[in-house]
């Protein structure tokens, strides 16, 4: 290749047309780059799980019932005046009055209104007005905005002391949103400074450190870009924005880290600039794209998860593979063959530093080769007892208050339970489904509904019955008289026009928790409650706590479909990129216990809390939230992929060139060759990974964790000890069927 000529293939191609691609990538970043700052306001914080039963309660309230209050926002009320009761109801109409001028309020419940004490709270001067609302035409987010300024405007005439908050899923969606995209900017902007140190002080030059970190922020601004247009035909949740930034910053760096190692080895071997860039193009490359096709797998495996959530994190993921990858073989290679030599701009050191693999490396690698048993064991016993605690791992929303501090909904749900009113927000919602041709509100029906609530009262967690039958008890008049003078949106809350359906919300005690809720749910479904069976009857049920069991349930029955889709996928995948059986069994096998290893520290700090005061925490949580494990499983057996192919990629080049002697001198060699890169660009996925652990949105805390841990352990114990090992101790049937396990010139 000292003939002026690049290498032909990919590399040759990139460079040939490098002018072109340049046009190409600035034509797409005036696209995407504008619509990547209007991401944030397109998200939704809420999930919606299609054909659940949960799902399917709130369809019947706003279809079957009409009712206009199937969504509802609660406002919290602290500090009202109340020297005496009628300074408190003073307070309390005033409150009600200015809100129901907000367009967008169909109904005001408030102790005025329902005579229920169950919306006065146990702390004097406090208040709860539960709003019904319907956006209309209008966005849910403009009609939050438009309740909070009217609430701060009535704040100078409720007293100084008086709070006005308000909570909901509009709400919580809103301030999610804001919150995610602060939580994500608060990351990059101290992922962003320390990568780039490590990178200076790794390359020694300050061209060569700024490169991958530009790269890093292209490819965010590039996958929020795509995000935003995929948006007009379906809506994301917030998860998407946080994972985008995570894997940006992580994948982009890193593939790019790889293009300029490769850059930088080509000129110090002495070839010219468009050379060395066309032979990063062509070999770092082609491993760039097997791994990111690992990593995009996995992705892929996540859409099949029918939870919005889910699949916000698998187009997110998808989106930044794709782009990651491309800029690091297209666009950064076209640059790299202008700026040549210039890459040392800002040199701390001597170009020295580039030239052939680094001795410690290589003692490493005899010291492995010459004792793999010893290594093997020494590395892999602490990561198998690391490993152990993730079978204990539990699955469940956390009871504490997850949630930033910061939103104003998550305040008023704690000041919700402040006052001894936290039930208000797990209201669970029964759908009763009458017999054909029996009427809620004649005889038979009217009884049943009747004695289906009051059942469900005797349950213990169980505060109060809201229904049909109980609001008529309450009323000292004939049922006909009391269904004659019933106003008309509080019949369409409660039964449907055609009376063949019911409506009961159960309002659950102060003291039951998110799990007992959540077996209340499945005990009232499966009709394993005393008296709840009747023939001909039928009972959905919804809510929060419904929607919480539905969540669980179908995230449950999915792990084990993305699992197998996962490990057999990246199996095939590397056995025709290696034209290898073992290759891909040992990566297999490595990467389930990198999973392993996350899991386990995942136990060990957020369950059993060792440690748990580095990240905020003052009490263990009881579980994690049900996606994390799959989303890390997912996401996890992907990226620790990376550090697989980059080494055994390395040792297939070595060991293919007719003066290797062995497969001891291939493995060296690979390994010096590769273990300053990988253990660079592991760093930087440590450093960006775990400055999201110190964000205030805790599931995106919990996955940036796992992912450090996995990223750490993978990158040091795994793939630079007990790889190597393995390795060694296969030698020549690593590579059987005897086929060549890649493409001449493939290594990173």
């Amino acid at each position: 290749m000292l003939n002026g000529q690049a290498p032909g293939g990919w590399g040759a191609w990139v460079i040939r047309h490098r002018v072109g691609v340049l046009l190409s990538w600035a034509a797409a970043y005036v696209i995407l780059a504008p619509a990547a700052k209007g991401l944030a306001d397109r998200l939704v914080a809420s999930t919606y799980l299609r054909e659940s039963e949960s799902a399917a309660v709130e369809d019947e309230l706003t279809g079957a019932f009409g009712s206009v209050t199937s969504q509802r926002l609660l406002l919290v009320a602290r500090g009202l005046p109340h020297a005496n009761s009628s300074d408190r109801d003073e307070s309390i109409a005033r409150i009600a009055e200015a809100l129901r001028d907000v367009p967008g309020v169909t109904s005001i419940q408030s102790w005025l209104s329902t005579n229920d004490e169950l919306l006065l709270g146990t702390e004097p001067g406090s208040a709860i007005l539960v709003l019904g609302v319907n956006a209309g035409t209008d966005s849910p987010d403009s009609l939050v905005i438009r309740l909070r300024e009217a609430s701060t405007a009535l704040l100078d005439q409720l007293g100084p002391e008086a709070t006005l908050k308000l909570s909901g899923t509009h709400a919580l969606s809103l301030d999610l949103r804001h919150a995610s995209s602060l939580d994500a900017r608060r990351a990059e902007t101290r992922a962003l400074p320390a990568s780039a140190l490590f990178l200076l002080i790794a390359f020694g030059s300050l061209g060569a450190a700024l490169l991958p970190a530009v790269f890093g922020a292209l490819a965010i601004v590039a996958s929020l870009g795509a995000a935003t247009v995929v948006s007009g035909w379906w809506v994301p949740t917030v998860m998407l924005q946080s994972v985008v930034s995570v894997l940006g910053l992580a994948l982009g760096i890193d593939f790019a880290l790889l293009s300029v190692s490769r850059f930088r080895e080509g000129l110090a071997e002495g070839l010219s600039p468009r050379l060395a860039a066309g032979q990063a193009a062509e070999r770092a490359g082609r491993v760039i794209a097997l791994s990111g096709s690992t990593v995009a797998l996995g992705f892929l495996a996540l859409l099949s998860v029918p939870v919005e959530e889910i699949r916000s994190v698998a187009l997110g993921g998808l989106l930044t593979v794709t782009f990651a990858v491309l800029l690091a073989t297209t666009l950064l290679p076209a640059l790299l063959s202008w700026v040549g030599r210039g890459i040392d701009f800002g040199r701390l050191r001597g170009r020295g530093r580039a030239k052939g693999p680094h001795w410690i490396w290589r003692k490493w690698g005899d010291f492995v080769t010459d004792h793999p048993w010893r290594v093997l064991v020494a590395a892999g016993v602490p990561v198998v007892l690391l490993c152990l605690p993730g079978l204990r791992v539990s699955t469940m929303t956390p009871e504490q208050e997850w949630l930033p501090a910061e939103m104003e909904s998550a305040q008023a749900l704690k000041d919700l339970g402040d006052i001894g009113r936290s039930g208000l927000a797990n209201t669970i919602t029964v759908i009763v489904e009458m017999p054909e041709g029996m009427s809620v509100l004649e005889g038979d029906g009217w009884t049943l509904a009747d004695s289906l609530g009051r059942q469900l009262m005797r349950d213990q967690h169980v505060l109060r019955v809201r229904s049909l039958p109980v609001l008529a008890a309450s009323f000292p008049v004939p049922r006909a008289m009391f269904l004659g003078l019933l106003p008309d949106s509080v019949r369409r809350e409660l039964v449907t026009p055609d009376a063949d359906r019911a409506r009961i919300d159960l309002i659950p005690t102060e003291d039951a928790s998110m799990t007992v809720l959540a077996e209340l749910v499945r005990g009232i479904r499966s009709g394993s409650m005393n008296g709840l069976a009747a023939d001909g009857v039928t009972l959905r049920v919804g809510g929060i706590p419904g929607y919480q069991v539905d969540y669980e349930d179908v995230v449950g029955r999915a792990l084990p479909a993305v699992i197998a889709w996962v490990v057999l996928g990246t199996f095939v995948m590397l056995a025709l990129g290696f034209q290898s059986v073992l290759i891909p069994f040992k990566a297999t096998v490595l990467n389930l216990l990198s999973v392993g290893a996350s899991f386990g520290a995942l136990v060990l700090v957020f369950q059993d809390g060792h440690g748990l005061g580095w990240f905020g925490l003052e009490t263990p949580l009881e579980g994690v939230f049900p996606a994390i494990p799959i989303l890390s499983f997912a996401i996890v057996f992907g990226l620790s992929m990376d550090y697989e192919v980059f080494l055994v990629g390395r040792v297939a080049e070595v060991r293919r060139d007719p003066t290797c002697e062995s497969e001891k001198e291939a493995i060296v060699e690979g390994l010096s060759r590769t273990g300053r890169v990988i253990t660079g660009a592991a760093t930087i996925m440590v450093i960006v990974f775990a400055a999201f652990t110190l964000g205030d949105y805790l599931p995106v805390r919990l996955l940036g964790f796992c992912l450090a841990v996995a990223v750490l352990v993978d990158a040091s114990l795994v793939r630079l000890a007990i790889g190597p090992a393995l390795l060694t101790l296969a030698g020549r049937w690593n590579w059987w069927p005897g086929v060549r396990p890649l493409q001449r010139g493939s290594g990173p």
